[in-house]
Parts: C-alpha cells; sequence; structure tokens
C-alpha cells in the first residue's frame, strides 16, 4: 500500500509539473487567453477556499480571510486570479511552521487594490527573494517532502502582469512572508450594470427591437448539421447566415 500511495503521489507531481509547463510554454509564445472583467474578489476567494480546505487541515493552519474582501471588484480574469491567489495560498500553507497562520487581507489604494497574503513560515533571505520568480528554483526546498515544481510563482507573476497588475513579496527571516498582488480596482455599480448591459444584448436572442444586421459564416459539410443550423437561422432575422463546406471560398 505504501509503494502504491509513493506511485499516486509521484504521478500527480508529475501532472502538476506538465500542467504548469504547458501553461509556461503558452505565456511565453503568446497564446494564453486572458478575459479582463470586473471580478468578485469574494467569490474568486471563497472558490479557492473550497479548494484549499483540505491542504489547510493536512498542515494544521489556521486561514483567516478578512471579512472586507468581499466588498472588492476588481478587473482580471476571473480563472487566472484563482489560479494566481491559489498558488500563493497553498505555498504559504506548505512552507509554513507547524500550527501556523495565513492571512489574507484587502486594501483600497486609489485606483488599485492591493490583495495581499501572509504567513508565520521561516521568510526568505534576500538572495533567496531574488530568484523566486526565476523558473525551476525550489529556493533549497528541492530535498524536503514537500512537493513543487519551481514554476508556480513564476506562471503567477506572468499572469498578474498580462490582468495589468503587478505583484511582489515583502519577507523577513523568521518571521514570514506577505505576497502581495495589486490589481484596477473596478467601480462596482458603472461596472456590474455595463456587463448586465452587455450579457442582456448576448443572451437575449429573441428581441425583436434589433436594428443592426450580424452575418455568420457556418461552414459544414454534412447536410443534416447544416438544415438544422438553417432552421434555428430562420427565427433570427437580424442575423445574415452564410453557409459553405469549404471555407476557402470566403477567402
Amino acid at each position: 500500500m505504501a509503494d502504491i500511495n509513493e506511485i499516486h503521489k509521484a504521478g500527480e507531481h508529475l501532472l502538476q509539473l506538465i500542467d504548469e509547463v504547458l501553461d509556461l510554454a503558452k505565456i511565453e509564445s503568446g497564446h494564453l487567453k486572458i478575459e479582463i472583467k470586473p471580478v468578485s474578489l469574494d467569490k474568486v476567494l471563497d472558490d479557492c477556499y473550497k479548494l484549499i480546505h483540505t491542504l489547510v487541515k493536512k498542515y494544521d493552519i489556521r486561514l483567516l480571510i478578512e471579512n472586507n474582501c468581499n466588498e472588492y471588484i476588481v478587473l482580471a480574469d476571473e480563472m487566472r486570479l484563482g489560479q494566481s491567489l491559489l498558488n500563493l495560498l497553498s505555498n504559504a500553507i506548505k512552507y509554513n511552521r507547524p500550527r501556523g497562520e495565513v492571512i489574507v487581507r484587502c486594501e483600497q489604494r486609489q485606483d488599485k487594490m492591493f490583495i495581499q497574503v501572509e504567513d508565520t513560515g521561516p521568510g526568505l533571505t534576500k538572495e533567496k527573494q531574488e530568484h523566486l520568480f526565476k523558473p525551476f528554483e525550489r529556493l533549497g526546498v528541492e530535498n524536503t517532502d514537500i512537493q513543487g515544481t519551481g514554476i508556480g510563482h513564476v506562471i503567477t507573476k506572468k499572469i498578474i502582469e498580462m490582468m495589468l497588475g503587478e505583484i511582489g513579496l515583502d519577507s523577513t527571516p523568521g518571521k514570514g512572508s506577505v505576497f502581495w498582488i495589486s490589481l484596477h480596482y473596478a467601480e462596482q455599480t458603472n461596472q456590474i450594470e455595463k456587463q448586465k448591459s452587455v450579457k442582456n444584448a448576448l443572451t437575449d436572442p429573441f428581441s425583436k427591437e434589433k436594428e443592426n444586421k450580424y452575418n455568420v459564416l457556418y461552414v459544414e459539410d454534412n447536410p443534416a448539421n447544416l438544415k438544422l443550423f438553417q432552421h434555428t437561422f430562420m427565427k433570427r432575422p437580424w442575423i445574415n447566415l452564410h453557409t459553405t463546406h469549404n471555407p476557402q471560398l470566403f477567402l
């Protein structure tokens, strides 16, 4: 049974490594898609907590997310912001001291929102901090039983920068570390109303108040699928449907 558990752990570690290498490759090649829109910090942090709570129990860590974080909305990609915060939280838990603490704080400074992840771990020296955002740097813990790839912080930094934000670290050896992310703050009322307007326009295809004509090209070589598609668009007179079995004909 012990051997099976070790194989399982090794497989999970390898899968994580592959996923992160692929993410890094997408970022470096410019193929990682980022959709910046108003995002509720409350929802993102709640999703992160649901994914991280088993790790909290495993390492016997006290995780506190300050209440004011649920008040703010930032401009970000929801999934990628969650990925970034999940990386910071998991590291703050894994590299903490026994029965330590992790505290998430949120603070608005002018048009920027700062999200801080504070831990009570061993902290990092200046030398280690200089290597923190370099690929495959594990800062001396590669010989411990704590699994990691050394890519997480690199990916997080690049994702945050793609969302027009910044990431940084304040750390004191022996006392702990504070990782912070800054993103643009979204005016809650205006942004939500704009988002609702866009959503309503996209999800109300049967509205009779359509003024503009839209052109849609449908490439299909299956007659049954083509017929179904044409029948569907007959109910949408504001859309001009163009069909072909060969996309080269429209180039």
